[in-house]
């Protein structure tokens, strides 16, 4: 069978014999939003658990609109638009409307080509915008019970009513991406964010689980101290298409659209296989080694120990994260302890440093041949994966180690797709 899949803004092709496949774990296909503008619209006045957002609203109120960052997929760009319409129509000024790229503590959202490629040209002349800095001009307002200082933009502080929007998705420690995530970490100063994210170490913060998780309840608190007025969040498929809308009370709505998620992207399988072939997705999922390394953490599900996963991941700005980088240099020159790393993690908590942890892991369960425009040496000397060039010289690796009977999964969207196996064979 020829296989297609992305990487960075191309694709790669190989072919693999119909035999060694089990299958392709793609997201499930469901109907895009037809008349999408209409359907905002109603949403607006229909939303679920609140008032309609013009009832909301007050003549002169400042609003901030929280909107995501470049490495999402959120197709803001479609449904902001009509929701700036539906507030001029409701008296509010674009003067009085900030729009805040909710950008946690990732950088690089400064060429004016990028804020234009997110939200278009027209709402970037008309409508200031701002780039949240987890390290510069952020107001405390208190703590959590799980003793996190919140620390919020300022911006969002001073406006009178906050709209936050964005994309639910999986996410593989806060169970889900959207929702309560525009403020915690979106727009949260890096000790919010670093003392939040600690909370990871818990095994109930994982991908697809809200229950008992300590990370995403410590973020329903902030983002119930900082207040969010409404929520207007999108579902999408794997083509990037808006398939589901959810607006109304930032709880009830991000809730309901989880539903929406689990059915299109948590796909189950009777068994695992000796071999996954993945791709995060291409760009952005695939905009460098620590968050193509998700789509690897997914992978993990469907593929047995002592396995192989091999992986197209771009990474064009390289690891992506210097704490990351430090870390696997640090730790790459001795064997793999992931006990040592475990302790170094609850003793002082680093952001960045916890994907190590997960790495190293990564590497207990299965080899991983990595295909990217990083280095060769660093690939295999820092991060102890196996970069390649040539596939048939991989292939051929796999069929001298497993067989030529081996069975392998395709994921051709890793970052967004969770396999869920039924059977507990590992």
């Amino acid at each position: 069978m020829r296989i297609t899949l992305r990487y960075g803004e191309e694709t790669v092709s190989f072919d693999i014999p119909d035999k060694n496949l089990l299958g392709t774990l793609s997201p499930r296909r469901k109907s895009p939003v037809k008349d999408l503008v209409t359907k905002i619209l109603e949403s607006l006045e229909r939303p679920i658990g609140s008032p309609p957002l013009g009832r909301i609203l007050k003549p002169g109120d400042r609003i901030a609109i929280l909107v995501d960052d470049h490495t999402r997929t959120t197709p803001t760009r479609e449904f902001l638009p009509p929701l700036l319409g539906y507030l001029r129509e409701h008296q509010v000024k674009e003067e009085n409307t900030v729009i805040v790229f909710a950008c946690g503590t990732h950088k690089g959202l400064e060429k004016m080509g990028d804020k234009i490629r997110l939200l278009g040209r027209e709402v970037i002349q008309n409508y200031r915008t701002v780039v949240h800095g987890c390290d510069t001009d952020n107001v405390y307002i208190g703590e959590t019970s799980r003793s996190t200082p919140i620390y919020v933009n300022r911006w969002v502080y001073e406006a009178d009513r906050v709209i936050a929007t964005g994309n639910i998705d999986l996410h593989y420690f806060a169970g889900y991406g959207g929702g309560r995530k525009s403020i915690l970490p979106g727009v949260c100063s890096r000790e919010t964010i670093m003392r939040n994210h600690s909370l990871m170490m818990s095994p109930q913060a994982r991908t697809g689980n809200l229950e008992g998780n300590p990370v995403h309840l410590d973020m329903m608190e902030a983002a119930e101290r900082v207040g969010v007025d409404f929520l207007l969040n999108v579902v999408c498929d794997g083509g990037n298409n808006i398939v589901d809308l959810l607006a109304g009370d930032w709880r009830e709505a991000f809730h309901q659209g989880i539903g929406s998620v689990d059915e299109i992207y948590k796909i189950p399988i009777n068994e695992k296989a000796d071999v996954v072939f993945l791709s995060p997705g291409g760009y952005p999922y695939d905009i460098n080694l620590f968050l193509s390394f998700r789509a690897i953490e997914h992978a993990l599900n469907a593929v047995r120990k002592g396995g192989t996963l091999v992986c197209w991941a771009e990474c064009r700005q390289g690891a992506g994260n210097e704490t990351y980088r430090r870390w696997m240099e640090e730790f790459s020159a001795g064997e793999i302890d992931t006990r040592k790393l475990q302790e170094r993690l609850n003793q002082k908590f680093e952001l960045g440093g916890y994907k190590t942890l997960f790495h190293y892991k990564a590497l207990d369960t299965c080899e991983i041949y990595l295909r990217s425009s990083m280095k060769d040496d660093e690939i295999r000397k820092v991060y102890k994966l196996k970069p390649f060039e040539d596939f048939e010289a991989v292939l051929q690796e796999i069929k001298d180690r497993y067989g030529p009977d081996f069975k392998s999964y395709v994921l051709p969207n890793g970052v967004l797709t969770l396999p869920l196996c039924e059977s507990s064979t590992s």
